[in-house]
């Protein structure tokens, strides 16, 4: 595995990028984090060997051990499920409730009013790891990530230092220029704030406070 260090966060000036298509889980495999149940810094280091992902965290303050194996998460989750009206079956009723707590219930059922009845009914759900369009977090476990700095447009965040080089590359670029016509690459997803040239100062300093929790 490749690390890059602190000072390849700052690249020399360059007016083109070349977008070559890798995607954001190309730079999953290692992610610095802050442990989820006591905030202490720790890194998710994890290798992909087709067609999945393999790895353990541990959290050196807390203890907190978790294991891709045994599918462990602890970030936020949604549930979601359906069925008709136990009542009138005249309405399908879906549920989505977000959970964001540490320690989830791990709810099987949820409780939902039908519209028409006015009656409630349980319905099954299903739970699935809850991504923030805003903010991004650990996506192995569900740790906040280390590397987070909002600005008054919105929320830039990285994985690692090598996910640093990569976003300051494309925002200080004048000229952007993508590989293919593919829109899976980490870039190609950003936020359209990030992209605007008018905007380009400000997510810079936010990358270079960014750069500076590296040193």
């Amino acid at each position: 595995m490749t690390h890059v260090t602190a000072t390849d966060t700052a690249p020399a000036p360059s007016h083109r990028h070349r977008d070559r298509g890798a995607p954001l889980a190309g730079y999953a495999d290692d992610v610095l984090v802050r442990c989820r149940r006591c905030d202490a810094p720790g890194r998710v280091q994890v290798s992909w060997r087709p067609y999945v992902w393999h790895g353990s965290f541990h959290c050196a303050r807390c203890g907190l051990a978790l294991d891709l194996a045994k599918r462990d998460w602890v970030g936020p989750l949604v549930y979601v499920g359906h069925r008709a009206c136990g009542h009138c079956g005249h309405r399908w009723l879906a549920p989505r409730v977000e959970e964001h707590a540490f320690l989830h219930a791990r709810h099987t059922h949820v409780d939902m009013q039908c519209p028409a009845c006015r009656k409630l009914s349980a319905v099954p759900v299903k739970a699935h790891p809850l991504f923030p369009a805003d903010c991004g977090i650990d996506p192995h476990f569900g740790h906040p990530l280390q590397l987070v700095e909002s600005t008054r447009h919105g929320v830039v965040w990285a994985y690692n230092a090598r996910h640093l080089v990569e976003l300051r590359a494309y925002v200080s670029a004048l000229l952007r220029e993508r590989r293919g016509s593919t829109n899976r690459s980490l870039l190609s997803r950003l936020p359209r704030w990030i992209k605007l040239a008018k905007n380009r100062e400000a997510v810079l300093k936010a990358l270079d406070r960014l750069a500076a929790q590296l040193v």
